[in-house]
């Protein structure tokens, strides 16, 4: 599932916020758990298969860094370390340049390794980097180890950034994974005008011509501008700012 898919926009977007702000289950664990469930989704829809090797990435990630954190011997530690390494990366040399490395070798050796073929999953660079910056910083001693195996779950699988990145650093996501969240009506009607105009080029572009789709994408990047003006002319002033888009 891409972010510019009707199914996308029109039907997993806005139950994800249905349920995430829904009046009756307020609590951050409701809502974090939520957003986990619905991350695990977005990724199934497009790897219905290769899910599980996320899964088990995001399970091993978790339980390096308690072993990590649990360790006070510091050969042990590295021990813990190397090996967590060693999973994250083998697993994306496997299935990111095993075939493309069997091609060559094939070419030097003058053998057919054609039957060596990985699929490659989406997404995998993101997921498995964002598992060894977070292995990282607990061996540093940078952040503590996540005790919550729901909440490292989210951290690694979030959906916003899973296919698409950036990869974000341990100490800022977990932190806002604990910061209470109300909805803002200003920040919500900004997005909605964003989602407006990109579905409209989306839906439109096979009729669009070249100038009409560049007229789009420009009065796409001017309303984030213009809308965030206007809001902060209402919160300096209490009244709207007139501007024109």
């Amino acid at each position: 599932m891409v972010f510019s898919s009707t199914a996308f926009l029109f039907l997993f977007l806005p139950l994800t916020i249905l349920g995430y702000y829904n009046p009756f289950l307020k609590s951050r664990n409701f809502r974090n758990r939520f957003l986990l469930f619905m991350s695990i989704v977005f990724y199934a829809l497009g790897e219905p298969v290769f899910v599980f090797l996320m899964l088990l990435s995001i399970f091993v990630g978790w339980l390096a860094a308690r072993k990590l954190e649990a360790a006070v011997d510091v050969k042990k530690r590295k021990r813990i370390l190397v090996l967590a390494v060693f999973f994250h990366v083998g697993l994306l040399f496997i299935f990111k340049y095993l075939t493309f490395t069997m091609q060559q070798l094939g070419l030097l050796l003058h053998k057919d390794f054609s039957m060596i073929s990985l699929a490659l999953p989406i997404g995998i660079s993101f997921f498995t980097f964002q598992a060894l910056g977070y292995t990282m910083d607990v061996y540093r001693g940078t952040i503590p180890a996540e005790k919550n195996f729901f909440r490292y779950a989210l951290f690694v699988s979030f959906f916003p950034q899973l296919v698409a990145g950036p990869i974000e650093r341990s100490k800022n996501l977990l932190q806002q994974l604990d910061t209470p969240k109300s909805f803002d009506f200003d920040r919500a009607r900004e997005g909605f005008v964003l989602m407006l105009v990109l579905s409209c080029l989306m839906l439109r572009k096979e009729r669009m011509s070249p100038r009409s789709r560049l007229a789009g994408i420009m009065l796409m990047l001017s309303v984030t501008p213009a809308v965030r003006m206007s809001r902060r002319s209402v919160a300096s002033t209490g009244s709207p700012r007139s501007c024109t888009l």
